[in-house]
This record gives C-alpha cells, sequence and structure tokens, in this order.
C-alpha cells in the first residue's frame, strides 16, 4: 500500500484504539470502543494527545531544539486568548479531564483580562483596592476557591440569553458549585481549630463566602447566618469597633461587609434587621471609615449615607414600640427628612478630582433615593408624613428618581451604582404607570447581566411579586431579609 493511504488508513484510528491494537469504528467525537470501554476518547488529531505524567516521569527526550511548543490543553489556544474562558470545550466530554488547577489558573486569568479592566474602566476616581492578582499561590485556599466560585458565575451570568451551549453551561455550573464546596471545608478545617477560628483568614474567607453566596444566587439566599458568623468570630477577639481600630488591614473588609448589612436593613422587615448595624458604637465606625478609607462601590454620598442608617434605626424603633423613643419620633423625622432635602449634590461633586458632572448626578439620584425611602418606609407610622405637603415631596422625588436613573442609564460610569435607587424606584412604582415598572425591572435585568451577579434578579423579582400583590406599603415589599446589593 502506498504510504499516502497508508496515513489516510491509520488516521481513521482514534489514538487510543491505535495504542490499544484494535479496530477502530471511526465515531465522531468519540468511538464506540472507548464510550463502552468508558475511556476517555483521546479523537483523531494529526498529532498525539499529550498525555498527563506524574511529577519527575518522562516517557521520551526529544532530541530536537527547534520544535514549535505545544499547548498543555492539547494545542488550542491559550488561557488568556479562549473566548469561552472558564466554560469547557464544546467537544469536552468528561468533566474529569480537567482539575483544580485548571480552575484557578483560568479564573486568575479571567479576573486579569475580563474583571480587572473592566472595573478599571467603570470607576469614577482611583481606587487603590482594585488591583491585578499577579499570583494566588499568596492567597489562602479558602479565599481562592471561593474566587473560582465567583468568577465562573460571573462568566455564566454575562452568557447572552438564549446561548445554546447547554452542556458547557452544565459544566461550568457543576465547577463552581465544587469550587464553593472546597471552600466552606476549608473553612470548616480553619474554623475546627482554636488556632485559626478567629483568624483575619478565617473572617476573610466567610466575607469571600458570603459575597459568592449573594452573587451567585437568583433565588433569596440565605445569607443571615454567614453575617451573623463574622460577628461571631470578630467578637472572639475584640468588640467589633475595637477590632477594626487595631487591624487597620482588616477595615476594606470589615467596612464593605457593614456596607451590605446596612443597606440590607433598607431591604428587611424592620423587626429583623441585622443588629450590628443599628448599634450606635457600630454607627461611629462607618461614619468614621466611609469614603475615607477606600472608594466604595456604593458610591452613595456620606452624608446621605449615614441617613439611611438613621432611617434603620427610626424603623426598628417604630416596629419595637418603643415608649420613650415613640413622642420624639415626627421630631426625628421630621429633622432627617428636612437634612436629607437640605443636601447640595453640586457642592458635594464640586470636592471630587474627575468627571464632576457625573458624581453631580449621582448626587441628585440618591438625594431623591433617600428621600424616598424615609417617606415610604415610615408613611404608616409618622402622621406627618401623611400630609398633603409631603405627599406632594414623595410624588415629586419619584417623578426625579426615575427621570434621572434613565438619564444614569446613558453614562457607563454612573449606571453600575444605581442597583439600590433602583430598587427603590421599584418599591414606589407599584402605584405609577406599567412603564415605569418595566423599565425598572428590565434595567434590573440588564445590570444582572453587565454586571455578572444573580442578586439584582432576585431583586427584580421581589418587586414583581410585590406589584402582583398590590400592596402599597414598603413592609409589604419586603417580608423577608434581602441583602439586594453587594
Amino acid at each position: 500500500m502506498p504510504q499516502a493511504e497508508s496515513q489516510t488508513a491509520t488516521s481513521q484510528q482514534c489514538w487510543e484504539c491505535r495504542r490499544r491494537r484494535l479496530v477502530c469504528d471511526a465515531t465522531h467525537p468519540v468511538c464506540t470502543k472507548c464510550r463502552v470501554a468508558r475511556i476517555v476518547c483521546p479523537g483523531y488529531a494529526d498529532k498525539k494527545p499529550l498525555k498527563w505524567l506524574a511529577p519527575g516521569q518522562v516517557t521520551s527526550r526529544s532530541r530536537g531544539r527547534n520544535r514549535k511548543p505545544t499547548s498543555p490543553v492539547g494545542g488550542g489556544p491559550g488561557v488568556a486568548e479562549h473566548p469561552g474562558l472558564l466554560l469547557p470545550p464544546p467537544t469536552l466530554q468528561k468533566l474529569e479531564l480537567r482539575d483544580d488547577t485548571c480552575d484557578i489558573v483560568e479564573a486568575l486569568a479571567y479576573y486579569n483580562t475580563r474583571l480587572y479592566p473592566d472595573a478599571i474602566s467603570h470607576q469614577l476616581a482611583p481606587n487603590p483596592f482594585i488591583i491585578p492578582i499577579p499570583s494566588l499561590h499568596l492567597i489562602p485556599a479558602s479565599i481562592v476557591h471561593a474566587l473560582v466560585s465567583v468568577a465562573i458565575s460571573h462568566r455564566l451570568f454575562q452568557i447572552p440569553r438564549g446561548a445554546s451551549q447547554s452542556k458547557a453551561l452544565s459544566g461550568a455550573r457543576s465547577r463552581l458549585y465544587h469550587h464553593r464546596g472546597i471552600a466552606i471545608r476549608l473553612l470548616n478545617e480553619l474554623v475546627g481549630s482554636e488556632q485559626t477560628r478567629s483568624g483575619d483568614v478565617t473572617i476573610a474567607s466567610v466575607y469571600a463566602l458570603l459575597v459568592s453566596v449573594l452573587q451567585q444566587s437568583t433565588e433569596p439566599p440565605c445569607w443571615r447566618p454567614h453575617a451573623e458568623f463574622i460577628v461571631t468570630l470578630v467578637g472572639l477577639r475584640a468588640p467589633l469597633p475595637s477590632f477594626v481600630r487595631s487591624s487597620p488591614h482588616m477595615q476594606v473588609t470589615i467596612l464593605a461587609f457593614l456596607t451590605i448589612g446596612i443597606l440590607a436593613n433598607t431591604t428587611s422587615p424592620p423587626l429583623r434587621q441585622f443588629p450590628p448595624c443599628l448599634d450606635p458604637e457600630t454607627t461611629g465606625l462607618v461614619a468614621e471609615l466611609y469614603g475615607q478609607s477606600y472608594y466604595p462601590s456604593f458610591p452613595c454620598p456620606k452624608p446621605l449615607f449615614l441617613h439611611i442608617i438613621t432611617i434603620n434605626n427610626l424603623r426598628s424603633q417604630v416596629a419595637a414600640c418603643r415608649p420613650h423613643l415613640v413622642p420624639n419620633m415626627a421630631t426625628d423625622v421630621t429633622r432627617t427628612l428636612a437634612q436629607i432635602e437640605a443636601f447640595s449634590p453640586e457642592d458635594w461633586a464640586s470636592s471630587q478630582p474627575s468627571l464632576r458632572e457625573d458624581w453631580a448626578l449621582i448626587g441628585h439620584v440618591f438625594r431623591s433615593a433617600v428621600a424616598l425611602y424615609c417617606i415610604k418606609s415610615l408613611h404608616g407610622a409618622v402622621v406627618f408624613l401623611q400630609s398633603s405637603g409631603i405627599k406632594a415631596t414623595k410624588t415629586e422625588h419619584a417623578k426625579t428618581l426615575l427621570a434621572l436613573l434613565k438619564e444614569a442609564q446613558a453614562r457607563p460610569h454612573v449606571r453600575r451604582c444605581m442597583a439600590w435607587p433602583l430598587v427603590v424606584a421599584g418599591v414606589d412604582a407599584t402605584g405609577a404607570s406599567v412603564d415605569a415598572r418595566a423599565y425598572v425591572a428590565d434595567e434590573l435585568s440588564e445590570m444582572s447581566r453587565d454586571q455578572g451577579t444573580g442578586n439584582l434578579l432576585v431583586a427584580r423579582d421581589v418587586l414583581r411579586r410585590f406589584w402582583a400583590s398590590r400592596a402599597l406599603e414598603w413592609d409589604d415589599c419586603f417580608r423577608e431579609p434581602y441583602a439586594l446589593v453587594v
């Protein structure tokens, strides 16, 4: 037989059948003999596929020095160039072909080539805490695996709707839960040891797990146990404010954690709020750190953010029926609302180093959103908020907020900061037009895909159920403790 014919015939045999000296039926993408034998079919490529060997083991040594390097995944594109990064290739038949190292390397590349550049391009001010990750070997394994699950989840949420990659998506989801499970197991080991139980690594690992749970869930997640566990671990060392002041390196983590808790209290029943975020000393700590130790991903002006904390406290006091506080309630609410109204977005924006028009827009959005939150959430408890003058103020802020949100939609730097104001507008939209409700729902859906998080889909679904119930009060919307902004 001529040599060319021999090569053609040989190429019809998969590499495994050739190795085992069997007659291959050349079924694509995997041959029948390999499938029946439950062997991963290496396929029919022109070059023999690489085989993973134990460390130090070799099968042959190449004599040539000028051969082109071969990719460890069989000659395919590099990790950073792969368009389906963090998703299995379409021909991948078995998840067992991958190991955890592959996922970790791809997650690192995904962060450095996708998430980091995206965060840099959308930041409103320089943030020293948004940096590329040169290596993961210095990051504790419990945090690494949580971050891998976050990276995979982010990639999944960004896939366009209707994408026909069901097998790839199923494999990616399996790896997501696999790495989250490893993170939980490693965290259990840290907690189980007296030497590491209340250490910084353990506290940071629980926070990473909390963020991953909120980011990955499309159903209301069980987030409170994680948050309460962080407080418990910190308490083993010192009261939370003392711990933060004595551990400056943990300030960013704790402030981000408390920000989540404060915003969660706005979307939780007044009697089921997160207690540490109602404590006056903790409030003082937030006032001290907010906007100073780092540029927050929730860029609410500091005066308005502190008013959110005040409103949370007022809601809790009213619901608890504390007699000695109720007589001053109208005075406190009147003063808070007047201070919100007096806030000047332009003056606040003038102190920013750049993008002052964007900052001014953010200031106006949050001014209307916080005023609406104050009026809507306390409406049923304070008679003064039911007057015709306050109703007119609420109507004006609702109209302004919706218009400003649509303006923010056209500004990429601003749009990503609008999740909480959108939720506020959504609660008020129960008495507004169908178009207003549709806009809020659609925008939350788009922001979910853009930011790679399922949390905003939870917010959308909570609002839809509220609209369908035809209820009007703030507390009717949030029957469970929701943390809708990360």
